[in-house]
């Protein structure tokens, strides 16, 4: 009861400053970690709390779930299938490059680690958070294109992690490794039947919710459960089935979009984000004041730095190699390098680690991935609203047709283009 009197009034307090605190560079999520941290044991004392790991992890995922969901729902599906240039380059290059890069520092700075232990750290972290972007991804100043791609990195990276772990989980403990053909087929199955049953689930949500609006069987307070309903609906089936249930959500999330209502969708996924923002608000307060004061018993200068490079170099070279040939001003190349915040999904995958019994390394990379999503809430929630809002006003200064605004397939049909209508000029006007 005491937690619940203590996130409440933080919730409420928030709520009631929340345009003050962010027009001081003071997110939610800094907010309430900071809050659950005042009011613990390393804090003022006031509630000692042990996290029990399964209904954190079950409360997180929840959580992550109706934040895919609704992120997705927000993308103009269209524009991304006919651009899809950006996110390709962030989830095909970027975060491969991020899990090898995170791996090979995490061994040499880690003796501890053996090879896959120190790739279950790198993978853990390699997830970027919706939650923690949301001044990115929601300021209108900042270019559509750049803006969806890091919506959709961020919402599609969270469960193409997910396989991972199970197999550097299983190649850590290599009595329960399989074979080479069975992780590959295992990788396809959590992809492919994630992905069909999102389709298949945000598709049939979107017409059937339309049809029983449209036939009077049902109110808008029930469109709105059906909104959460759909996602975790989405989430636990594709589990059920082999596939991966964040990636079902995501996929579901933008399927709705597509074939629901546009305005219902915009009112539904404005009742669906605010019960998603206090899901959030109940996770990262909980962070600070169940898992700060373990980070901070066990925090060392390795965990630091590490932490530190994670955000930075281990993040920002992957996408500067991403970006090669993109054509991007190298302004928007460390915008897109460094907002990719650590959280939810970092925190659910090192929660599902430290519940690996046989994993010797369990308790260490919790540690290190606890401490660098600490890190991330202070260093990405205290500089989000002012380097969001200079990109911004940079980015008003570009022509319509820079590489910000137009994915790389229309630059160089701009560019064929030019070269027709030079070549098919009037010999007198050229």
């Amino acid at each position: 009861m005491d937690v619940l009197i203590a996130f409440g009034l933080a919730a409420f307090a928030f709520s009631l400053l929340a345009a003050r605190l962010e027009k001081w560079w003071i997110s939610a999520p800094l907010a309430m970690a900071a809050a659950g941290l005042l009011v613990s044991e390393k804090g003022l004392g006031l509630i000692e709390l042990a996290p029990e790991r399964e209904t954190v992890v079950l409360l997180a995922e929840v959580t992550l779930v109706l934040v895919l969901f609704t992120d997705a729902a927000r993308i103009d599906l269209r524009a991304t299938r006919e651009h899809p240039g950006l996110p390709i380059r962030l989830l095909g290059i970027g975060m491969p490059l991020t899990i090898a890069l995170g791996a090979l520092i995490a061994l040499w700075m880690f003796d501890a680690l053996e090879l896959w232990e120190a790739a279950l750290l790198a993978v853990v972290l390699a997830p970027t958070d919706a939650a923690l972007g949301q001044p990115v991804i929601m300021n209108p100043g900042v270019p559509v294109r750049i803006r969806r791609a890091l919506n959709i990195e961020s919402g599609l990276n969270d469960g193409l992690a997910l396989p991972f772990v199970f197999l550097f989980v299983a190649l850590s403990t290599p009595d329960d490794a399989g074979g080479l053909g069975f992780w590959v087929r295992f990788l396809a199955e959590q992809i492919g039947i994630g992905v069909l049953v999102g389709i298949a689930g945000g598709l049939l949500g979107g017409v059937l919710l339309n049809w029983a609006v449209r036939s009077g069987v049902t109110g808008f307070l029930w469109e709105g459960v059906a909104v959460i309903a759909l996602p975790l609906s989405a989430f636990a089936g594709a589990d059920l089935v082999g596939g991966n249930g964040f990636i079902a959500a995501f996929v579901g999330g933008a399927m709705f979009g597509r074939f629901c209502d546009a305005g219902r969708r915009r009112r539904l996924l404005l009742f669906s984000e605010s019960e998603g923002l206090l899901l959030e608000l109940g996770i990262f307060f909980t962070f600070g004041l169940a898992f700060m004061p373990l980070v901070i018993d066990d925090i060392s200068w390795s965990a630091g730095v590490y932490g530190i490079l994670s955000l930075t170099v281990i993040r920002m070279l992957p996408v500067a190699v991403a970006m090669l040939g993109a054509s991007f001003d190298l302004r928007t190349v460390l915008f897109l390098a460094w907002f990719g915040p650590r959280g939810l999904a970092s925190l659910v995958l090192a929660l599902l680690i430290l519940g690996e019994g046989d994993l010797a390394a369990g308790e260490q990379i919790f540690a290190v991935a606890s401490l660098t999503v600490a890190l991330s809430i202070v260093l990405h929630g205290l500089t989000a609203t002012p380097l969001t809002g200079r990109y911004a006003a940079w980015a008003s200064t570009l022509p319509e047709d820079a590489d910000e605004n137009i994915d790389m397939e229309d630059v160089h049909t701009r560019h064929a283009r030019a070269v027709t209508e030079a070549a098919n000029q009037p010999e007198t006007t050229r």
